[in-house]
């Protein structure tokens, strides 16, 4: 993220920005859609485990209840985001998002095997132990 900062900065004060105005409407609507397909996809993937480009997948039992319950946190979070307004929206959104967090953690993994809902750390090892060890030279 500091390099793509600092490539906006750059990109602003050269005054490169009007460049982008002789692109052609169809090669950036490609793009866009380009990248809510990665979103879309990624986003099934992290919830359910499976690509959108192997859908049979989806209709496994569990995929489908990985699916509803990040459905609906989703759903809930943009249904919050439009009735709040203000201040209300800056303080109440955050805590929207940690609660689905919360859902999406500790719950989801209630109902069925925890591994499957998060990243497994392997036993022995954190970043703690592997300090000592950096060599910065």
């Amino acid at each position: 993220s500091l390099f793509l900062s600092s490539s906006y900065v750059v990109i602003g004060s050269a005054r490169l920005a009007k460049v982008g105005q002789y692109v052609p409407s169809p090669v950036l609507a490609g793009y866009q859609a380009s990248i809510g397909w990665l979103l879309l996809d990624s986003c099934i993937n992290m919830a359910a485990g499976c690509s959108l480009l192997k859908p049979q997948c989806l209709v496994d039992g569990q995929s489908q209840l990985r699916l509803a319950i990040a459905l609906s946190c989703g759903i809930g979070l943009y249904f919050a985001q439009r009735s709040t307004s203000g201040l209300m929206k800056v303080l109440y959104m955050p805590a929207l998002v940690v609660a689905s967090v919360f859902i999406f953690l500790v719950v989801g993994p209630l109902l069925e095997e925890p591994s499957e809902w998060t990243m497994s750390v392997p036993s022995g090892q954190s970043i703690l132990t592997e300090l000592p060890d950096l060599d910065l030279t």
